[in-house]
């Protein structure tokens, strides 16, 4: 499979995987004033390096991130644990707007939490603390607003691999807010 950023800005693919991205994300339609971005990650996939997890679903610029939902699909076996974050949507990790925050959704998100079928967690932050109180997996993104638009990247934390696991992730956030919980404008 090849790809390029174009001179628009667009990440261009092209080869036998072009339209599997589309297939393992996507933004459900909802009605309100929260809204969802969901990715499907398969945990035998992940290395050690941050890897870009979707191409086309994206968090948008000011987006407040309200809460992480992580549904397990199929259970975890054998790794240790996950970070999962974001990137500038231009890919650069040092972007003048926003630099990338690999585990600042979720940090050292460890297997026991992914270990039955239907094993369901949701995290939160309100006015700076976590919901449920002593949890430590929260990334410091959670609660905070985006200073860009983002994607997803998504590592195991040790060189021990994965040898089963897929899960849901939901990240629920309020577009165009201006503050994050418990901070005035």
């Amino acid at each position: 499979m090849g790809t390029w950023l174009n001179s628009d800005g667009l990440y261009i693919k092209y080869g036998t995987s072009e339209g599997v991205s589309a297939m393992s994300a996507g933004s459900p339609m909802s009605y309100g004033a929260v809204q969802c971005a969901e990715i499907v990650i398969d945990l035998d996939e992940l290395t050690e390096s941050e890897t870009i997890q979707n191409d086309v679903t994206t968090i948008p610029d000011n987006a407040l991130i309200q809460s992480i939902e992580v549904t397990t699909l199929v259970a975890a076996a054998t790794g240790t644990a996950i970070d999962f974050g974001l990137v500038h949507i231009s890919r650069d990790t040092a972007d003048a707007e926003f630099t990338a925050d690999p585990d600042g959704l979720l940090a050292a998100f460890i297997t026991a939490t992914m270990s039955e079928v239907g094993e369901y967690t949701l995290l939160t932050a309100v006015s700076g603390s976590a919901i449920p109180t002593g949890t430590t997996t929260m990334g410091t993104l959670v609660g905070e607003v985006t200073t860009a638009p983002c994607l997803f990247t998504c590592s195991r934390t040790t060189a021990t691999a994965f040898t089963a696991g897929r899960i849901l992730v939901r990240v629920n956030y309020i577009p165009t807010a201006l503050t994050g919980f418990g901070v005035s404008t």
